[in-house]
């Protein structure tokens, strides 16, 4: 299998899990050995906190995320400026960059259901306008 269906695997098995799953499972699942489904998993990582960092690393206020700026609607730009700077953190990987639930997650270190929350919260918030 090619490196992007292992990790859409494994982005799934955690996805459906919503908690940590040991190594030894996935790799069993996914049909490769532990040190194999480590690296993967590691490269996953790295990939989400390279996105995180360089966030963290342009901002240093909620006015960082330029993409706000580009919006027109002025109560929506409000309302998007009230939000928390994790909130907008989710709302860019998601929206923004596209990330995934699963993928966000690992990046802030949080379990999948709680970012899945907080973008249904916005979602509903986001229709207001």
């Amino acid at each position: 299998m090619r490196t992007k269906q292992l990790e859409s695997i494994i982005e799934a098995i955690l996805f459906t899990m919503g908690d940590s799953v040991e190594v030894s499972k996935i790799a069993s699942a996914i049909e490769q050995d532990v040190p194999t489904t480590e690296k993967l998993i590691h490269n996953m990582m790295d990939k989400y906190q390279k996105a995180i960092s360089v966030t963290d690393h342009y901002c240093e206020t909620k006015s960082c995320f330029t993409w706000i700026g580009e919006i027109e609607n002025e109560r929506l730009l409000a309302a998007l400026e009230n939000l928390s700077e994790l909130d907008l953190k989710i709302l860019t990987l998601y929206v923004y960059a596209g990330y995934t639930e699963s993928e966000i997650s690992m990046a802030l270190e949080s379990k999948r259901i709680t970012i899945h929350k907080r973008i249904e919260r916005m979602t509903m918030f986001l229709k207001n306008f």
